[in-house]
């Protein structure tokens, strides 16, 4: 009688890769590009916005994001709010505050955009932490003009958002936070 050189794991994984192996034998791709308007049903002038509050995905803390968005790894600081709540609960200081500012495609030429940040915490004692953030985006003054060229409505649209936060150390390793976001999309 012949032996498999395999433990049990490797003949099932062996087995279930040959059973994918025989059902996934045939892949169609596309063969053409397909827009984002063609996909939502949208005729090729219409120009819908596909994106919601994506000023939520920046960054503020230059540490961090010099370090590739590893703010979740970090030491705990003010700017956990952001990134880690929890973090808090491990923070050295009793209070602390940060105020940012970020001139958005400033280097495209755009000078009246930006986004900005004030975000901060208070421990009330060894185990609880309380943090606030309010975010604001303003995407500059927007120009919408009809098929002629010809002025319509100006408008400026904003983005805001009103996080808070309770932290709460369970162990001297391990913490638990809660947070609440109220978020205003005006695009």
């Amino acid at each position: 009688m012949f032996k498999f050189p395999f433990s049990s794991f490797a003949k099932s994984l062996l087995c279930v890769g040959l059973g994918f192996g025989s059902v996934c034998h045939q892949v169609l791709a596309q063969t053409t590009p397909v827009t984002p308007a063609q996909l939502s049903g949208f005729d090729k002038d219409s120009r819908p916005l596909l994106a919601s509050v994506p000023f939520l995905n920046i960054a503020l803390d230059s540490r961090a994001t010099g370090m590739g968005d590893a703010g979740v790894a970090t030491s705990p600081d003010v700017n956990s709010v952001y990134w880690n709540a929890a973090k808090l609960a491990f923070a050295q200081d009793k209070f602390s505050a940060s105020l940012t500012y970020n001139p958005w495609l400033q280097g495209l030429g755009v000078n009246d955009m930006f986004l900005t940040s004030l975000s901060g915490y208070y421990k009330r004692d060894d185990k609880q932490a309380f943090g606030a953030e309010i975010r604001y985006f303003n995407l500059g003054d927007i120009q919408f003009t009809d098929g002629a060229g010809q002025a319509i409505l100006d408008f400026v649209p904003r983005e805001t958002a009103f996080a808070l936060s309770y932290a709460r150390k369970l162990s001297s390793r391990f913490s638990m936070a809660v947070t609440g976001r109220f978020i205003n999309s005006n695009l």
